[in-house]
């Protein structure tokens, strides 16, 4: 298991936790999106009334999510936001294929934590890789509106984001993760209160 994957492991037994997000170094980059961002996480974990915990190991891709979660990794939360994928693109794998996955991954989840609320949230630009970022996006938002599972959403949070917030063609600047969270906390309170 590699260090961060250990690390998390670590991190998940301290819950529990009001929201687990879950995924890979996009995730991992809102832990260390610095002071801002830092400050409104903090101000989410008084309004949420619990913490929040970031779960995302770099280079990720679904199935290595899946072995974490099944293997000591996955952290007792009331809500989960996953979002997983971008790698999973990156190394060419077929959008239906990815969005599959996730699928399962959501079955897994579903079966560990049947009372917490799972919010997948879309994928974010990806330079040269749109076609396939909006079919996972489209085939995402699908399956949350059919499953007709009042505990499973989908967040189109960050599915517009400007392009200037992502130097690297992938990673978000901490803005675009600071926009991307003051369209889900709303979203993230009112799921908590049911």
């Amino acid at each position: 298991m590699r260090w961060e994957a250990k690390q998390l492991a670590s991190l998940a037994r301290r819950g529990p936790y009001a929201v687990a997000f879950l995924g890979d170094s996009i995730t991992a980059g809102l832990a260390g999106g610095g002071r801002r961002l830092g400050k409104r996480l903090e101000a989410a974990e008084k309004a949420l009334g619990g913490r929040v915990g970031m779960f995302g190991v770099p280079g990720d891709k679904v199935e290595n999510l899946a072995w974490r979660l099944a293997n000591g990794g996955l952290p007792a939360a009331s809500l989960y936001v996953v979002q997983i994928g971008t790698n999973d693109v990156w190394l060419r794998d077929r959008p239906s294929e990815i969005a599959g996955r996730i699928r399962e991954l959501t079955g897994y989840l579903r079966a560990a934590a049947p009372e917490a609320h799972i919010v997948l949230l879309s994928l974010f630009w990806l330079c040269e890789k749109e076609p396939q970022r909006r079919a996972i996006n489209d085939s995402l938002r699908s399956f949350c509106g059919a499953a007709g599972d009042p505990r499973l959403h989908y967040s189109a949070a960050g599915e517009d984001l400007p392009i200037e917030l992502f130097p690297d063609g992938v990673h978000p600047e901490p803005e675009a993760w600071e926009q991307v969270l003051d369209s889900l906390l709303p979203l993230i309170e009112e799921l908590l209160q049911r």
